[in-house]
Order: structure tokens, then C-alpha cells, then sequence
């Protein structure tokens, strides 16, 4: 009797073993057992996760136990539809297609916004206008109260507000037209005729002497905060903010365009019988008249390059300069938006060829009216009309991302998630991934008569400058995802 109970005993376990054994096999490679339906499935996986997070999870309009972030492991092979849903935010619906032993990350990062988000009021002071520093931690403003007006330092990370001594200046269609590379200065330009040097350590706005007016484009030098570039008409100038006589020094003629990075100049040339006026080109690099060429020149003018001749003839109307090539990561691609005939913009990208003195041209699209890079210069987004377009470098291809009734006027970069991305039209402010499943109305500025919209991109916050339906217009901070 005990041999017997052995034998069953053992071959319990064994079977039990056994089955055990095949259910570890089948579940590790993915298989599930559905209750409901009595039968074995191979399963996908979800990741799904939120910003904020807590967002309650539907698939095919069942609710989920879990929420977000969270990964689900025992989705069968399909087509579903999954919504995200919080209070107080727009939901978020998404079709998806789950295969068999495959991770879906669609909804991996998932940013969420609020349906009504709230204006908090920054000055009170009847602002007329309002610029954002480059490192966007400070706001210079301009406010009229009682026909006084009164220029102001905000300090955004300490949250103070300084005046600044102007003297009695009359502002009038005020601008700011360049900042110093390290944001403690900057220039400011009064109906385009008067230039004015502000300095945020002094707190103080001086008139410029001999300073030049009729200026096309201004930056300044990226090594000394004492000089600026300056392009008059089609001469390049570097300009000395220190000097009392001969402020002015003439260092490029035939200019259309230039960008100052690093140790290098580049411009946009039109002819180039003479470049730095110490030197002069050969008769190899001589161009024909109304061509463009791009120069790269080093700083003190010793070192000049002909990156290409081939950008389409017409007015540059913006260089940007990528440096995340993967193929060739020591040099430099450069991106060129040049208004041609009839006012129709051509946006290109210079490529290096193989064996090739000079890059070659590829055309990305036509009639752009503006456009700006992802943070790891992966992807080109811009704007024509009321369409918004990406565009990968590598596959070099571009893809439409939305199409709306209203034109588009401004697009911002949401910093904490490349796939998002804000948009302006001429009565609401959206928000949209690049995909362009998820579109949400963040704000109507014509309901809040707003006329001035800044991203500050570290906080994910906007600077609007709004009425608010009051008699006088002040500047608002819109956080449109957090509460706080």
C-alpha cells in the first residue's frame, strides 16, 4: 500500500510539474489563458504612460483597473482603440495594432492638457509690449500709465521686477533687434531710426552715438560684447559700441544675408569679386553676378571657405546651422529660407558630396513661411499657410503633420517632449503631437484679446499679453498642463 501511494504521489507531482512546466514555457513566450473565451492567445504588449500621470485607461470603451504609466502584458494580437481620460483635460483617443510578441510603444508618452487653463496676471501696470530674453529668463516690458511710460526688468527665476532708467525717452513702435550672448545686453531700435543700448546690469538704456540706422540685420559678435555685426544694405560692418570715432569698420561687401556662430561668419553673397578687404577671391571662386553663394570666414578674417554656390537666387531670409549630422559629424549642414520672384520662398539644405569642393543644394519644400529645429536636430518642422510639415533628415523626407482653416502664425517647441509641439493661428492657441492625432484648442486669444504669445520653454508656460476684457492689456502666465 505505501509502494502504491508513492507511485501516485509521484507521478502527481510529476504531472503537476509537467504542467507547470509547459504553462512557464507558453507564458514566457507570451501566450495567455482567456477565461472568458476558454482558449490559449499569444499576447502583445502596451506601455502606456501620461503627463501628467493617473490617467484612467479604456480600451474599446471597457474601463482598465490600472492606470498610467503602466504596462500591459496580456493584450491579445489586434486593431483597438484605446482613450486616456482625467479631469480637467482633454481626452486623448488613439487607434493602435498590437501583434504577437511585440512591445507598443505609441502611447508611451502621452501629453495631456488642460481643458480650461487658468491666466495668472504678472504686471498690472497697462503693458504695451513685452520681449523674452533668448535664455528666456528675463522679460523686458514697456508699460503707459497716465501717459507715463516706464521700461521694466523681469527676472523670471527670481520672480523681481527692476526698472530700468530710460530719461525720459519716448518709445515709439519700440523693438528689440538683437540680444548679447550672454542676455545682459541687448539693443533696442524706436520707429527704426533711434538705437538705444540696454544693459540689464546697470539697469540702465543709453542712446547710441554715430550709430547707423538703416539697418537690415544686427548680431552681435559671439567673442566680445563690445562689437556688433551690422548689415547696411548690402555692406557688412563691424560695429564698436566703445569707440568715440570711427565706430564703424566696412569687412564684407555684395552681402544679402550672414549668421555668426562659434569662430566662424557666414554670409550669403551675391558676388564675390572681393571678400575680407585684405584679400581678394580667385578667378576660380568668382561667381557670376545675382548668384548666391554661401562663405564661411573665420573671425579674424584670415580663413575663407566657399561652402556653396548653388542657393536659388533671390533675398535669404534665414539661416539655420545643423550640427548633428550622423554620417559626417565634423561638418556642418545649413538650412536657407530665400524669398524668390513673386514673393515664393525656396527651403533648402546644403548636403557634402563625396569628392565635391562645394555642397550640393536639395530643395525641401516651397512657399514656407518659417521654420525652426527639433532639439536633437533630428527633424526640420515649418509652416506654410495653415500646414505644418516635418521633415527627417535622414530618410529626407517630409510629412504633413496638420491642415486648419486658419492660417498659422507662430509654432513653439514643447521642450520636455519632442513629439508635441504648439501652434498659433489668428484666434486659437493648439497644441498637437507630430503625428497629428492629438490636437487640442489651448487658449482662444480672440475671446481674451490677446495679441502677443511667448513660449518659455523651460516651464512649459506661455507670456501672453491680454486685456482679459479690462480697459488696459497686461501680461499672463498660461501653464496649459498643470493645476498649480
Amino acid at each position: 500500500m505505501e509502494n502504491k501511494t508513492r507511485r501516485q504521489i509521484y507521478l502527481a507531482n510529476f504531472f503537476l510539474f509537467a504542467i507547470l512546466a509547459i504553462i512557464l514555457i507558453l507564458t514566457t513566450r507570451g501566450y495567455h489563458f482567456n477565461f472568458k473565451e476558454g482558449k490559449i492567445y499569444q499576447a502583445g504588449i502596451i506601455v502606456i504612460d501620461s503627463n501628467p500621470e493617473g490617467a484612467e485607461i479604456y480600451i474599446n470603451g471597457e474601463k482598465r483597473s490600472e492606470k498610467t504609466p503602466v504596462t500591459l502584458k496580456d493584450i491579445s494580437a489586434g486593431d483597438y482603440t484605446i482613450s486616456l481620460q482625467k479631469e480637467n483635460y482633454h481626452s486623448v483617443e488613439k487607434h493602435i495594432t498590437v501583434n504577437t510578441k511585440e512591445v507598443n510603444r505609441e502611447l508611451e508618452s502621452v501629453e495631456l492638457f488642460l481643458e480650461e487653463p487658468t491666466l495668472n496676471q504678472i504686471t498690472s501696470k497697462n503693458t504695451e509690449n513685452f520681449w523674452l530674453s533668448p535664455d528666456q529668463k528675463k522679460v523686458i516690458y514697456l508699460t503707459n500709465k497716465e501717459s507715463k511710460q516706464k521700461l521694466w526688468l523681469l527676472n523670471l527665476d527670481k520672480n523681481k521686477v527692476t526698472e530700468i532708467s530710460t530719461k525720459g525717452i519716448n518709445f515709439t513702435a519700440p523693438s528689440i533687434i538683437t540680444w548679447s550672448p550672454k542676455n545682459n545686453q541687448f539693443i533696442l531700435g524706436i520707429n527704426n531710426h533711434n538705437y538705444y543700448l540696454g544693459d540689464l546690469d546697470k539697469k540702465t538704456l543709453a542712446q547710441i552715438p554715430n550709430f547707423p540706422w538703416e539697418i537690415k540685420k544686427a548680431e552681435w559678435h559671439p567673442q566680445d560684447e563690445k562689437r556688433l555685426y551690422l548689415l547696411l544694405g548690402r555692406e557688412l560692418y563691424l560695429f564698436n559700441l566703445e569707440a568715440k570715432q570711427s565706430s564703424r569698420k566696412l569687412i564684407l561687401s555684395n552681402v544679402t544675408s550672414f549668421k555668426a556662430s562659434g569662430n566662424n561668419l557666414y554670409c550669403i553673397i551675391k558676388k564675390t569679386s572681393s571678400v575680407y578687404n585684405t584679400k581678394n577671391t580667385t578667378e576660380e571662386n568668382a561667381s557670376q553676378e545675382g548668384i548666391n553663394e554661401l562663405w564661411s570666414f573665420d573671425l579674424s578674417g584670415e580663413k575663407q571657405k566657399l561652402i556653396t554656390q548653388n542657393l536659388p537666387q533671390g533675398e535669404v531670409e534665414k539661416i539655420l546651422i545643423r550640427n548633428n549630422h550622423k554620417l559626417l559629424p565634423k561638418e556642418k549642414q545649413f538650412i536657407i529660407l530665400v524669398e524668390g520672384k513673386n514673393l515664393e520662398t525656396s527651403l533648402v539644405v546644403t548636403e557634402k558630396m563625396d569628392k565635391s569642393k562645394t555642397d550640393t543644394i536639395t530643395e525641401i519644400d516651397v512657399k514656407v513661411n518659417d521654420y525652426f529645429s527639433s532639439k536633437n536636430e533630428e527633424e526640420l518642422i515649418y509652416q506654410k499657410q495653415n500646414e505644418i510639415y516635418v521633415y527627417n533628415f535622414e530618410a529626407q523626407k517630409k510629412t504633413l503633420v496638420t491642415r486648419t482653416k486658419e492660417k498659422i502664425t507662430d509654432i513653439f517647441l514643447h521642450l520636455k517632449n519632442s513629439n508635441y509641439f504648439y501652434f498659433k493661428t489668428e484666434n486659437h492657441l493648439k497644441a498637437i503631437d507630430k503625428t497629428g492625432s492629438f490636437t487640442n484648442i489651448i487658449f482662444n486669444l480672440e475671446e481674451n484679446s490677446s495679441s502677443k504669445i511667448n513660449l518659455v520653454s523651460e516651464g512649459n508656460y506661455f507670456l501672453i499679453l491680454s486685456s482679459q476684457n479690462r480697459d488696459q492689456k497686461d501680461i499672463y502666465q498660461l501653464d496649459p498642463q498643470s493645476l498649480d
